[in-house]
């Protein structure tokens, strides 16, 4: 007798070349100390020591790097994963609903990571000093003072090599691009496949830097601090503490300003390394002062990639929120919806002895 019937679904698989297939990541979910580092933590690094090299008498004769002055930890605080399964209780299978959230939680962790990570949403808004790849100040543009010209993917990786090599301790460090830039950079060569000790794949320039290929990289540009603003004939101009790397046709997101010049725009023009300019129609405003964060959005022909020392993963238990399945039961306006939410703690960090950044021109 025939019959319908419902088939599983695909496993959630994570991305092979994901942050996870690089990073150290430590598992709190057996720990019997797991909440000692929710809260937050100091991560202490020892990559940037001073480095001299002396002559017979003990004289130094030469400085590879003067550590003096720096910081030699970093505060870290964690910020929290949600996943939430809404379906409709009518044609619902016998599906265990918990289980499931928590399977769905467990694929979307490292994507999760790799956003944070990139664009330090959670930081940002908590004010925190947690590192993200594209922090103001925190990064050195790795192909000169401007970086507004942007290079193929293989010249893009080999610019980021290079630039590691200032490393103090000559430190081995990570490169991370986006899934676009990672097709084309093997391609073109740079980038090979390698098998890790646990028998699983990640990818590596030939000279042996892991690569991460995130599927929650937006290739969004590095965040520059705004000091000053104005707005003449529907045209606003921008002035930036250090180099944007913007040229006209990017597109650019000005934030924490004010309501006239926040926004998405396209920029019109770029007349230096630190001003731009872009339309909006508004009232004229007097050259001020001004804070706020600039940061050119990826697109599709251009992205940017980063270069990072070490990078560390903490996770935590993943929880269901709902206690039972009644919980999660909508039934306001007949709407017999099931909302059922998982969660869990992470963090990530690395090495700030290698932070830089590259702009890539996926027409190249």
């Amino acid at each position: 007798m025939a019959f319908r019937g419902t088939f599983p679904a695909a496993e959630l698989k994570p991305s092979t070349y994901g942050i996870l297939s690089v990073a150290r990541v430590v598992d709190h979910t057996a720990s019997p100390n797991e909440e000692r580092w929710v809260r937050g933590y100091a991560f202490e690094y020892d990559s940037e020591p001073t480095v001299r090299l002396l002559e017979e008498t003990g004289n130094s004769v030469h400085t590879i790097f003067d550590a003096s002055g720096l910081d030699q930890y970093i505060d870290v605080k964690p910020f929290f994963i949600e996943v939430e399964d809404s379906r409709s209780t009518f044609g619902l299978t016998g599906e265990d609903r918990l289980a499931l959230v928590l399977k769905q939680l467990e694929a979307a962790t490292q994507k999760a990571v790799e956003r944070e990570l990139w664009n330090g949403y959670v930081a940002r808004d908590d004010g925190t000093t947690s590192q993200y790849l594209s922090e103001a100040g925190e990064y050195t543009y790795a192909a000169g003072d401007t970086a507004a010209t942007a290079v193929s993917a293989w010249r893009a990786i080999a610019i980021l090599e290079g630039a590691m090599a200032a490393s103090p301790t000559g430190e081995q460090g990570v490169i991370h691009v986006s899934r676009d830039v990672a097709i084309q950079a093997v391609s073109d060569g740079p980038l090979i496949r390698v098998e890790t000790e646990n028998g699983g794949e990640r990818l590596e320039t030939i000279n042996g830097t892991p690569v991460i290929v995130g599927s929650g990289y937006t290739g969004d540009g590095p965040f520059t601090t705004v000091t000053n603003k104005a707005l003449t004939s529907n045209v606003a101009t921008i002035t930036t503490s250090t180099s944007h790397g913007l040229v006209a046709g990017d597109t650019v997101t000005v934030s924490g300003v004010d309501a006239t010049f926040n926004g998405t725009f396209t920029v019109a023009s770029a007349p230096t390394t630190t001003t731009f300019t872009y339309s909006k129609t508004a009232a004229n405003v007097t050259s001020a002062a001004a804070s706020g964060l600039a940061q050119m959005t990826g697109s599709v022909t251009t992205k940017w990639i980063y270069a990072t020392g070490c990078v560390d993963i903490h996770l935590g238990k993943p929880e269901v929120v709902n206690d039972t399945l009644a919980q999660g039961l909508d039934v306001s306006g007949n709407q017999n919806d099931m909302l059922i939410k998982a969660l869990r703690p992470a963090a990530v960090h690395f090495d700030p002895a290698i932070h830089y950044a590259v702009k890539v021109d996926l027409t190249a």
